[in-house]
C-alpha cells in the first residue's frame, strides 16, 4: 500500500480525524480535527506545510477495512484485530478549547544502524517509506535497531509495520520487544514494551509513556532473535507555535 494510502487508512480509523495532510517531500503525515477551510488553525498549517489538506469525507468507507463504523472514543484509534478490531489511546494535546496539536512523523529517511545487517538488508530500509523492504538483523543476542532524529522531540507514539512476506514463523520474530528512547545512547528510557508476538504484515500502534522529550529511538529484542521490520514511525508533537 503506497505510504499516503497508509496516511488516509489511518484517518479513516481515527475519530477526531476530519482531514490529512500528507507531505510528499518527506512522505510524513499530519492528521488535524478540521475540515479544509475551517477556521480553527487560520490556514496557518496548509501556508507552513505548502500542502493542501485532503478531507476524511472523501475517503471510502472500506479503507478503513475491520474499523468500519468503529465505535471507539475521541482520543482512541481503531486498530483490526482479527475477528473484529481493539481501541487504543492516540496521544494528542489540547492548545485552546476545540483544537488540538496533531502529531508528525519524524523519523522518515533519518539515519539509522542496527546491531548487524542480513545481506543488503539495511538499517536505513526502515525509514524510505517502503512497506516492501526491510530492516534485518542477523541472528544476534539482543539485536536492535536505532534512528537518529537530528533533534529532540517529544514523543508521543511509535508505528511498527512488520515484514509482509515470509513464512509465518518469520512474522512471529517480532515479540518481546523494549521499545527506548532518549537524549542519548548512554541515556535511554522505556518507551513502552511490545509482547506480541506480531503476525506478517501487522500494523502495530504503540503509544510512549515517556514524557520527556528524545532524540533517539532505540528498538530491542530481548534474547536471542532476528530483528526485522519493514517501517518503523515516529511521531512527536507538532508546535503550531513555530
Amino acid at each position: 500500500m503506497p505510504m499516503w494510502s497508509v496516511c488516509a487508512q489511518f484517518c479513516s480509523r481515527l475519530q477526531l480525524c476530519k482531514s490529512i495532510n500528507f507531505i510528499t517531500s518527506n512522505k510524513s503525515c499530519q492528521i488535524f480535527d478540521a475540515e479544509p477551510g475551517e477556521s480553527n488553525y487560520h490556514g496557518k498549517l496548509i501556508e507552513s506545510t505548502g500542502n493542501s489538506f485532503v478531507s476524511a469525507s472523501t475517503f471510502p468507507e472500506e479503507l478503513a477495512g475491520p474499523c468500519k463504523g468503529h465505535g471507539c472514543k475521541l482520543t482512541e484509534v481503531c486498530i483490526p484485530q482479527s475477528p473484529t478490531y481493539t481501541c487504543i489511546p492516540v496521544f494528542v494535546q489540547s492548545i485552546e478549547k476545540s483544537q488540538q496539536i496533531p502529531l508528525t512523523e519524524v523519523a522518515y529517511g533519518k539515519s539509522c544502524k542496527q546491531s548487524s545487517t542480513a545481506g543488503v538488508e539495511y538499517a536505513s530500509k526502515a525509514v524510505d517509506g517502503d512497506l516492501n523492504t526491510y530492516a534485518h538483523t542477523n541472528l544476534d543476542h539482543s539485536p536492535y535497531w536505532i534512528v537518529d532524529l537530528g533533534k529532540f522531540y517529544q514523543v508521543k507514539q511509535i508505528e511498527i509495520f512488520n515484514r509482509n512476506r515470509g513464512s509465518i514463523d518469520a512474522g512471529r520474530r517480532l515479540h518481546d520487544l523494549d521499545i527506548m528512547v532518549g537524549t542519548s545512547l548512554n541515556n535511554l528510557h522505556l518507551c513502552i514494551h511490545y509482547a506480541g508476538p506480531a503476525e506478517l504484515g501487522e500494523h502495530i500502534v504503540l503509544g510512549c509513556q515517556y514524557e520527556e522529550k528524545a532524540r533517539y529511538v532505540k528498538l530491542t529484542i530481548r534474547g536471542t532473535e532476528y530483528l526485522h521490520v519493514a517501517e518503523v514511525k515516529v511521531y512527536a508533537l507538532y508546535d503550531l507555535s513555530g
